[in-house]
């Protein structure tokens, strides 16, 4: 097995976790230490959130270095697999981590609309608007809450991040843009339909990610 003392990442929750489940879930390839790297990042990139929702069951540190701008790996670097890829890729990273089970959480809503707004809205208010409009009984959750007031949709958002995420994977049904916050929860709730939607001059990379999760995820579609 090819070890590694430490592999540096950067990016917030959906990043973090989807970077870290690719590198610990390769093949005869183990990592000692998981470094955020958060120099010159916004300021909810600067957080290592993986704490909060998830614990190794074998020796993996983690930490984050405020002055490095070091990326060892890219989550634009997801790799294509087949659905029994994935899953092998599962059985190796349930090996090394444990999620959190969280209680208190709400009810399970029926449809969630994500709205991200500030450093990197995925979806214009309109569109968030229209598709708002499509459904009876719609919630929303986000970080920003000057783009959230105008969705005529129930507000559910309370600037915690991983709270946010656990309540979209308690759904039944998440509407949304192409962020790893949407693709990560969709991994790990596997009982809640999410539809991502596309957009013209989207970033390639996203684009890239989305459409090679899709394939392996049956949970998972994008809008037409």
């Amino acid at each position: 097995m090819k070890r590694y003392d430490n592999v540096h990442i950067r990016g917030a929750l959906g990043t973090q976790f989807m970077s870290i489940f690719i590198l610990s879930s390769q093949k005869d390839i183990f990592i000692d230490e998981f470094i955020l790297s958060a120099a010159n990042c916004v300021d909810h990139a600067k957080i290592l959130y993986a704490p909060q929702y998830m614990y190794p069951k074998v020796k993996i540190k983690l930490s984050v270095d405020n002055n490095s701008t070091a990326k060892d790996f890219n989550v634009s670097q997801w790799p294509e697999m087949t659905t029994e890829e994935y899953q092998e890729r599962w059985k190796r990273f349930n090996e090394k981590w444990k999620m959190i089970e969280v209680s208190g959480l709400p009810k399970r809503y029926d449809v969630i609309l994500h709205a991200r707004g500030t450093d990197r809205p995925f979806l214009s208010k309109d569109m968030l608007i229209d598709i708002a409009g499509k459904h009876d009984n719609i919630y929303v959750t986000g970080e920003d809450p000057e783009l959230t007031k105008h969705i005529p949709a129930h507000d559910l958002s309370t600037n915690n991040p991983v709270w946010d995420w656990y309540t979209l994977q308690k759904a039944k049904e998440v509407h949304g843009g192409c962020s790893t916050f949407m693709m990560s929860a969709a991994m790990l709730s596997p009982t809640t339909k999410f539809v991502f939607y596309k957009t013209e001059g989207m970033d390639p990379n996203s684009e890239k990610i989305i459409d090679r999760l899709v394939k392996v995820l049956p949970n998972a579609d994008i809008y037409n």
